[in-house]
């Protein structure tokens, strides 16, 4: 896939920003959703309704900054946006004279019906409606009464924004970028989504259903109604995309479908929503992920952060790359110090952070706007002046631990686990240990994609295909650990109950005997760790220190070797390997600060030791927290010693780079 991406948009060259400005931005904001956010910071207004001026084009060469959207359209029609393109025209224009990419915001489903009815009458029939025949409004706090959601299985409505994207297109803009792309919560009951349901369940069920209305996951129509929802979600983005790359083939498609399953976005969300982001990841050029509030802290102790969102997104997307964007309640933009680290976090996996809203920042006193310019300038420079570590590169993992969608669809939501806790218990425990593990989806499984890890983690994954425990069977039996948890494979695919495991000769226990965990035991080459309980949901709830010790027990136990990063880093550090053609990247990003001051606690002489394939060259240090040293290489001492590389950190900031070159 991601020899289909636009060369000038893979991970480790863009680096994003976003500007919603105009007088069609003030409307949306004060028509749709935001009137909250003007009356707390009125400054807004002005930059919002002036935003795109040449003063703006200096501050982006200044942060370093390459590539951001702007609003195009926000569905107040195409009469009445008129002024807004005109406005963009000479903007846009003054941008590709400084070599920065220019992506059009247009909103996936939004009808602002008051202006645009009038000039497109016919669109009272594109809207999506509720099961008693009234239309569904936007908005997420409350319904907005003037703002419709469209609905993306009306040929009309796609035809529509078809035209609306050729005028971008005819413009000269460098992608399109597609707000909202996802489902209402709610079924739409129009008159194409009941056909083409019909005609979906005489394929799939042969007979014809009508919409469901109240759930029922382990009924088939239901289940039959989600899948339903997260193909025609595919098929409507995979026509725009058609649509696109047929005009121009270095043109990038991107959308926002809110991103994996956080605490802003849980499994209920993205199931109700048809937000499948393995699938949706195939549509996409780059990956955007809406990532809502959790933005990178500390938070009575404990980490914070997006590494999950960005393992998670690197695997969906193949190494495609991924702007994330973050911001606090209330959409208040981030502090100067919470911009430094959201990006150093982002290019820890060579990746982007969206700067959220720059009008919003002139809300700021001067003295935060600057520091935040400060900071983008250093940070973004830093990646800029050191392309090279940030292209080409691949995650390093010992670890797999599965993202089962069946069991976040049915069995997740059965029990209203709203975000699937005992695998994220798992992730964060992992994050914790400093073990090197990538997330994997259902596919990874069936295609025997297992061979490259040491382990598998199966985190309560009660539903599994018949043709997954096979796979598994296989990856153990050849020498490969694996942990498991309470019900896992007692369910198949479709929730249906097994009378027993599916994988309980390699657990060596059934699901009716009495059951001592950890239940450690050996399949063939293979080493095998069982927990009754849900050990992953405890961590993740309670933060005890006595699961994550039986955590790091058993990931000791089942991998063989010994794992690839070694390291006396506390918790609050980030460490994440990557590898080029003759190099391994080690990432090092510090989350301990004081919220109130914003100091960086920096964290002092941390001993690393990394598995390496081959002999070592030398090993380098480099960071943007070396001030005006920032693009020089610092070589520090090593030793090689039963293959691994030892080294010493001296200092950690906030985020350094260390290069091992190999022989």
């Amino acid at each position: 896939m991601r020899k289909e991406v636009p060369p000038w948009s893979i991970r480790g060259k863009v680096r994003f920003g976003q500007l919603y400005s105009g007088e069609l931005d003030l409307a949306k904001g004060i028509a749709g959703s935001w009137e909250w956010t003007f009356k707390k910071l009125p400054q807004v207004i002005m930059d919002t309704v002036n935003g795109y001026r040449p003063e703006f084009i200096e501050y982006l060469k200044d942060v370093h900054i390459n590539t951001f959207h702007v609003t195009f359209s926000n569905g107040f029609g195409i009469e009445a946006e008129k002024a807004q393109r005109e406005c963009l025209r000479p903007f846009l224009k003054k941008c590709h004279q400084y070599n920065i990419k220019v992506i059009a915001y247009l909103d996936s489903v939004n009808i602002f019906w008051t202006s645009f009815f009038p000039d497109h009458p016919q669109a009272k029939d594109w809207l999506q409606l509720d099961k008693d025949g009234n239309p569904i409004h936007y908005g997420w706090l409350k319904p907005v009464p003037w703002r419709y959601r469209a609905c993306l299985n009306n040929p009309n409505w796609i035809n529509y924004q078809k035209q609306v994207i050729k005028l971008a297109i005819d413009m000269g803009f460098d992608g399109i970028y597609l707000d909202n792309a996802y489902l209402n919560r709610t079924a739409c009951y129009c008159s194409c989504c009941r056909d083409k349901f019909k005609k979906y369940c005489r394929e799939k069920l042969a007979k014809e259903c009508d919409l469901p209305t109240e759930p029922n996951w382990s009924d088939p129509i239901w289940q039959s109604f989600i899948e339903f929802r997260y193909e025609t979600l595919k098929e409507g983005l995979i026509e725009f995309r058609r649509y696109i790359k047929s005009a121009n083939p270095e043109l990038v498609f991107m959308f926002n479908a809110l991103g994996p399953p956080t605490t802003m976005f849980p499994a209920t969300d993205q199931t109700m929503r048809a937000i499948d982001t393995y699938a949706l990841a195939k549509i996409a050029d780059i990956l955007y992920f809406e990532l809502g509030f959790t933005f990178p802290r500390l938070e009575n102790g404990r980490l914070i952060s997006n590494i999950e969102s960005l393992k998670y997104g690197i695997s969906a997307g193949n190494g495609k790359n991924i702007a994330e964007k973050g911001y606090m309640p209330g959409r208040i933009p981030l502090t100067p110090g919470q911009v430094k680290l959201a990006v150093a976090e982002a290019l820890s996996f060579s990746c982007t952070f969206n700067v959220y809203n720059f009008s919003c920042q002139e809300a700021q006193p001067m003295l935060e706007k600057a520091k935040i310019r400060k900071a983008l300038a250093k940070y973004y420079g830093f990646s800029e002046k050191n392309e090279n570590y940030y292209i080409g590169t691949e995650m390093i993992a010992d670890v797999a631990v599965l993202f089962s969608r069946p069991t976040q669809d049915w069995y997740c939501n059965d029990r209203e686990e709203h975000d699937y806790p005992e695998r994220r218990g798992f992730d964060q425990a992992l994050i914790d240990l400093h073990i090197p593990f990538d997330i994997i989806q259902d596919e990874a499984i069936s295609q025997d994609s297992l061979s490259k890890y040491k382990a598998l983690i199966l985190p309560n994954v009660a539903c599994i295909s018949q043709e997954q425990i096979e796979q598994i069977e296989r990856f153990v039996k050849r020498s490969g650990g694996l942990i498991a948890t309470s019900e896992t494979s007692l369910y198949d695919e479709n929730y249906k109950k097994r009378e027993n495991f599916g994988l309980a000769r390699v657990f060596g226990v059934g699901c009716k005997e009495e059951r001592f965990t950890p239940k450690k035991s050996e399949y063939g080459k293979g080493k095998v760790l069982f927990y009754a309980q849900n050990i992953g949901r405890d961590y993740w709830l309670k933060q005890k220190s006595g699961d994550l010790k039986s955590i790091k027990e058993a990931l000791e136990w089942v991998i063989e070797g010994g794992a690839s990063l070694i390291t006396t880093a506390p918790k609050t550090t980030f460490i994440n390997l990557l590898k080029q053609r003759e190099r391994i990247l080690v990432h090092l990003v510090n989350y301990n600060r004081d919220e109130k001051s914003e100091r960086m606690i920096p964290v002092k002489n941390i001993k690393i030791q990394v598995k390496v394939p081959v002999r070592v060259r030398n090993v380098f240090l480099i960071s943007p927290d070396f001030e005006a040293k920032q693009n020089l290489e610092h070589e520090i001492m090593h030793k090689e010693q039963d293959q691994y590389v030892k080294f010493i950190i001296p200092y950690l900031e906030t985020y350094n780079l260390v290069i091992i070159k190999l022989l």
